[in-house]
């Protein structure tokens, strides 16, 4: 570890003496830091805000769908967690965050929903070495959902002239995270620094309600859906203090995805239940990744975030119970299975209606 270079040797014949002199000439080209002062968790801070967003869009989905049609107002928990094994030289990586959002709804004649919100959530950041993240979200979301018939979508997928019911939903997220690093080295005195990410995501897609068909289906209807799904996310630069501080550069991590999948959902008089599985390719995909400088010697190097599968089986479960006219609770567990990483987001929260 350290600085790393190519020497020569170059003999110069010495007449006088009758000797040989040696000259080295060193060329230095590059620099290997040791594991702890590598800074992974820095760009992989990009991922936990990922996360934090399309927990969020996920949420707005949840708190859309309703069991009366009233406007309302609605309060909800929210926590994810992200775990991604250790793959070669990208060391793991874990978040976590919890807190709440406050949001609000109204249907329009015209079958719009439209549906804002609110978030803070409180997270927690490490990379199971030296380094540690507090993170602290600001977002604020909204949703639009429209219910309407095709007639057109029924002649290209079943022939015939009926109107076809289907659901068209949009949604968009952002989310302003507050980072505060602390690293501990074995060797040095620890250093700390703060710095700011910018997440932004816009989901849109549609769905196509059937009704199942005979008394004893366990579902009263399948869903099938596709959606376009894009996160990009922004870390600022910034600089740690102390002697043995760094200097990390700005960094952006970029991902669209395509979800493909399925809905079944149960009705009952005062309750729903519903589960999703779904397809989740990244078609694109930018991954984090900055240069990183030693400032008491002015030596960098390349620090590389870690990088996800691009292909995800996605399962979400979820009801709503209405305990009066204008009351109703809602819940949901969702979790992204990838080839080394795994993902949970669970809400929990109420709706009142006026």
């Amino acid at each position: 570890m350290g600085i790393k270079g190519t020497g020569i040797i170059v003999w110069v014949d010495d007449a006088t003496a009758k000797t040989k002199n040696a000259t080295l000439t060193w060329t230095k080209t590059g620099y290997k830091p040791n594991p702890e002062r590598q800074g992974p968790l820095v760009p992989n801070s990009l991922w936990g805000s990922f996360v934090d967003v399309r927990s969020i869009q996920s949420l707005m989905d949840r708190s859309t769908s309703s069991l009366s049609s009233s406007t309302n107002l609605w309060v909800s928990g929210i926590a994810d967690f992200l775990h991604e094994d250790q793959k070669g030289n990208q060391r793991s990586y874990r978040h976590s965050s919890a807190g709440y959002a406050l949001g609000g709804g109204f249907f329009t004649a015209s079958e719009n929903f439209f549906n804002f919100a609110f978030c803070q959530l409180f997270g927690y950041d490490k990379d199971h070495l030296v380094a540690k993240n507090h993170t602290h979200v600001y977002a604020g979301a909204m949703s639009y959902r429209h219910l309407g018939e095709s007639k057109t979508l029924a002649k290209i997928l079943s022939g015939n002239s009926d109107s076809l019911p289907f659901v068209f939903n949009a949604r968009f997220a952002y989310g302003h995270t507050d980072n505060n690093m602390t690293t501990k080295y074995t060797g040095y005195s620890p250093v700390k620094g703060s710095w700011g990410n910018d997440a932004f995501g816009i989901e849109c897609g549609g769905a196509i309600p059937v009704v199942a068909s005979g008394r004893r289906s366990w579902v009263d209807t399948h869903t099938p859906f596709l959606n376009l799904e894009m996160i990009y996310a922004h870390q600022n630069d910034f600089k740690e203090n102390g002697t043995e501080g760094r200097s990390f550069q700005s960094e952006d991590l970029f991902n669209l995805a395509v979800p493909v999948g399925i809905k079944f959902e149960k009705f009952s008089d005062k309750s729903t239940y519903d589960l999703s599985i779904a397809y989740v390719p990244d078609v694109i995909r930018n991954d984090p990744g900055c240069t990183t400088t030693l400032m008491v010697s002015g030596d960098s190097w390349s620090t590389c975030g870690t990088s996800l599968s691009r292909q995800a089986l996605l399962v979400r479960a979820g009801n709503h119970h209405a305990f009066a006219s204008n009351f109703e609770v809602f819940s949901q567990f969702e979790v992204e299975l990838r080839g080394s990483s795994r993902s949970y987001a669970i809400d929990l929260g109420g709706r009142f209606g006026f």
